[in-house]
């Protein structure tokens, strides 16, 4: 189950990278000659990944529902490497900011397939664990991208990101969330999917029925209505939660991340 979780976690791993690219990649770009990029050019670019993930947000939310988790995955795959040989492959700034744009509308949507996913695959005792994953991985895809920007220009940094796809088309080994599963009422694949994830061995009977009863559950309410978000039960967790991601986004945790080289050279130039 972990080793499942683990590569459906890539998606958050190439969010992460994705997020730590402009930082090596900006100067680089400021220093290659052929795309002849200016300052605000630079600016765009980096913010591409933010950009396409507003718009990945919403096609991720249809995609995971009719599509599946897994099915995101896999079908998002061609798309991100479409994405970065755009980016790599141009010495034009406009063409590159597209390919960010389209790099973050693929990077959301694996990550919220991938946090989906793992969450639904999870037992109960496991799940605070398995969920965290996506979390660690997003951190770590940071990290490896500004290690890897230390030593290569921005091309190459790009060029990395092509490994990624092949992680994501290894779900194609492993079974779709059986929550999902159930919900379109394919229970047989249920169960197959969910021996899969347990062990052939193992007892999943209980589980399943737990399963079918909260999807059985949730099918029998009515229909959600926008203006059910203002009752108490709602509202309250939603204006303590929302302002809560807000300020996390607003603290400046962007600007850092995406021009931690440029502050530090700037920093370093004023000492001098």
């Amino acid at each position: 189950m972990f080793f499942v979780a683990a590569c459906a976690s890539v998606g958050s791993f190439a969010l992460g990278y994705d997020d730590g690219w402009g930082s090596p990649a900006g100067p680089s770009i400021r220093d290659d000659l052929s795309v002849n990029a200016t300052a605000t050019d630079l600016d765009w670019i980096v913010s591409g990944i933010p950009i396409g993930s507003t718009i990945g947000a919403v096609l991720a939310f249809v995609s995971t529902n009719y599509v599946g988790r897994r099915g995101t995955m896999l079908l998002i795959s061609p798309f991100y490497i479409l994405a970065h040989l755009l980016t790599v492959l141009t010495t034009s700034p406009t063409q590159i900011f597209i390919g960010r744009i389209l790099t973050g509308m693929v990077d959301i949507s694996t990550t919220m397939a991938s946090q989906i996913y793992t969450s639904e695959i999870a037992t109960p005792e496991l799940r605070g664990a398995v969920s965290s994953l996506p979390s660690v991985a997003l951190a770590l895809g940071i990290l490896v991208c500004y290690v890897i920007g230390a030593f290569v220009d921005w091309r190459v940094l790009t060029l990395c990101q092509l490994a990624f796809p092949i992680a994501y088309l290894s779900m194609w080994f492993h079974p779709e969330s059986p929550v999902w599963l159930l919900k379109k009422g394919r229970v047989d694949d249920a169960q197959k999917a969910l021996k899969r994830l347990r062990g052939q061995d193992t007892d999943i009977s209980e589980e399943l029925f737990r399963i079918k009863e909260n999807c059985d559950r949730e099918a029998a309410k009515p229909k959600f209505h926008i203006r059910e978000i203002l009752v108490p039960l709602f509202f309250h967790p939603v204006l303590l939660l929302v302002p809560l991601v807000f300020l996390q986004m607003f603290c400046g945790y962007g600007a850092v991340v995406y021009n931690s080289v440029t502050f530090k050279f700037y920093c370093c130039f004023n000492e001098c």
